[in-house]
């Protein structure tokens, strides 16, 4: 799957997201929580919401922990910097001079290296949920398969490595969890997210 289309499927999951967002706080403004789904309106989408979700909803106040899963489910659409502070961690300074540092480190080596720092899991799989970043976003050149992402995730304190197919025989799974427990893990018991 191309990049173009990896972003507009996961800009249409966030635009869907949103709109229901929208459509459940007006019913839930106009109609209360407690009022009963039924046919002939939303009650085509209660065996689809049941199957993916495995939420029974039987009125309308039964929808937000829908909704909350499904934000759960999204990641942001493949990102155009380098360094992506979704957690509002680093200062704009720190951001830039990283941005630099990574971009300077691509054009010497043609590997791109992307970080993402999200606030949190949100109770979700590190790995299930960091694989599905990689592929959405697919970071390195076409190809070669030369990238990597940096996943942290502040509030549960942990970090991973997703390395594309064209770097895994020289940063493998072992030397990948020795960078991250050797070097960035007391940088960042220091506080130091940004060296």
């Amino acid at each position: 799957m191309s990049r173009y289309i990896a972003t507009r499927a996961i800009n249409g999951a966030h635009t869907v997201v949103n709109e229901f967002e929208g459509l459940l706080g007006k019913a839930l403004a106009e109609k209360g929580p407690e009022t009963p789904i039924s046919f002939p309106n939303t009650a085509y989408y209660l065996p689809f919401i049941l199957g993916m979700t495995g939420e029974r909803v039987e009125k309308l106040g039964d929808l937000q922990p829908v909704l909350e899963r499904a934000k759960g489910l999204l990641h942001p659409p493949p990102p155009d910097h380098r360094i992506n502070d979704y957690a509002g961690v680093l200062s704009a300074d720190e951001r830039a001079r990283l941005e630099d540092t990574l971009r300077a480190r691509e054009r010497e080596s043609s590997n791109q290296i992307v970080v993402a720092i999200f606030r949190s899991l949100q109770g979700e799989s590190m790995e299930d949920y960091s694989i599905r970043v990689a592929q959405a976003w697919r970071v390195g050149q076409k190809g070669l398969s030369n990238g990597v992402v940096f996943l942290v995730f502040v509030d549960d304190r942990k970090t991973r490595l997703e390395v594309g197919y064209g770097l895994e025989a020289t940063l493998t799974d072992a030397l990948s969890s020795q960078i991250l427990r050797q070097v960035v893990a007391p940088r960042f018991r220091e506080g130091k997210m940004a060296d």
